[in-house]
């Protein structure tokens, strides 16, 4: 019976505190996480190496993340990281899928409006002389139609595609910060604003 009124307790103080961590964008433990870390001298973003992997644990001046290519644990020190990305979750690709859909309609639709409407036809039925300005406005007519099924169609394509949503974490502003309760700790890895 005192372990559960324990519990409700911790769950009573903890909530406000995963509140303001929520606020803070935490980077907890078993978070997939991009490093750029290990530069030479002139440190460039481009120079540095990149691990993917799970935030395993994190100390005061480093951290131990599991690679991906490798499950093998990695210790990395905190003045070593140039750039750290957070994952965020699963997003869509729809944005992306419409517009080369747009792009691709309207190609298509452009080529075939302009060769489809033959360069010899009368201006009006009434006008026997060939308006060769009608080509090119079945051309722009076709590319316009093409454009907007295309996004269509690029934008379900794309909707049905998933990719990861990573976060910039700013390094500048990493810090640990360790809260206890009774019978109970946690370690998270934050940043402030």
């Amino acid at each position: 019976m005192q372990n559960r009124t324990s519990l409700l307790v911790l769950l009573a103080c903890a909530s406000p505190a995963q509140a303001v961590a929520q606020e803070q964008a935490a980077v907890e433990p078993g978070t997939r996480i991009q490093v750029w870390a290990d530069c030479p001298t002139p440190r460039t973003r481009e120079a540095c190496t990149q691990y993917v992997g799970s935030l395993a644990a994190l100390s005061a001046d480093s951290l131990v993340m599991i690679l991906a290519a490798d499950s093998v644990p990695h210790t990395i020190g905190l003045n070593e990281i140039v750039r750290l990305k957070a994952n965020r979750g699963q997003g869509s690709a729809w944005k992306r899928g419409a517009l080369f859909g747009m792009l691709g309609g309207a190609l298509i639709g452009g080529v075939i409006g302009y060769v489809s409407y033959p360069e010899d036809a009368p201006c009006w039925w009434d006008n026997p002389e060939p308006c060769p300005a009608l080509t090119a406005f079945a051309g722009f007519a076709g590319a316009a139609f093409g454009a907007l099924g295309g996004a269509l169609i690029g934008g379900l394509i794309g909707s049905q595609a998933k990719t990861e949503r990573w976060e910039e974490v700013p390094v500048s502003r990493l810090q640990v910060s360790v809260s206890a309760w009774h019978d109970a700790a946690s370690v998270r890895l934050s940043y402030s604003f």
